[in-house]
């Protein structure tokens, strides 16, 4: 860990840390995937909503593959801030921390990305991915009926988020914190 907010409860971080697993073998040619994802755990009687983006960062100085891990922890009551639900705050490129070069530090406390619904009411990532937009209610329809697990496998990784962001809009605000997701898929 280079960098963590100050005051940070151990057990916290070591649950967050534990999300950092990244597969550089299934990243071939261009397509390096960036793992979206959202989990709600228990750490000592308290209840955390962990967003995760885990990445392909080129190689090291030895040449060996590397990974960059960025991780928000948020409590209950904090979602509440944030409407949109989780898929939401993957949208604020200036929170999200892509590369790291400077020495280990600790970070101000209250830094949040800004929530946005950017995603497309008209569900145009899933008409030009599946060449029909119904097939975002399936995955919402789905979770708001019984909340049973949704795999969907796509052709190419770089809409992942999107077809989620739209997906997520035909769900209801109030469950929109349920859903635990992972845009690639990996063992934990």
């Amino acid at each position: 860990t280079v960098a963590a907010t100050e005051g940070i409860p151990r057990a916290l971080q070591e649950k967050m840390e534990s999300f950092s697993g990244y597969s550089h073998h299934e990243a071939t040619g261009g397509d390096t995937p960036v793992n979206h994802s959202h989990f709600v755990v228990r750490i000592q009687r308290k209840v955390y909503h962990i967003l995760s983006r885990v990445a392909n960062a080129g190689k090291d100085y030895s040449g060996r593959t590397n990974k960059i891990a960025h991780h928000l922890a948020l409590t209950s009551a904090e979602t509440q801030r944030f409407p949109g639900g989780p898929a939401s705050l993957f949208a604020d490129d200036k929170f999200w921390i892509t590369e790291w070069e400077d020495d280990p530090q600790e970070l101000p406390p209250n830094r949040l990305p800004v929530g946005a619904c950017s995603a497309s009411d008209n569900f145009e990532t899933w008409d030009y991915v599946f060449r029909d937009k119904g097939w975002a209610g399936v995955p919402a329809g789905i979770v708001a009926g019984d909340m049973r697990p949704v795999s969907i496998i796509v052709p190419s990784t770089a809409h992942n988020l999107d077809l989620l962001s739209e997906a997520m809009l035909l769900v209801p605000p109030e469950q929109r914190w349920e859903i635990c997701f992972a845009t690639y898929f990996l063992r934990q």
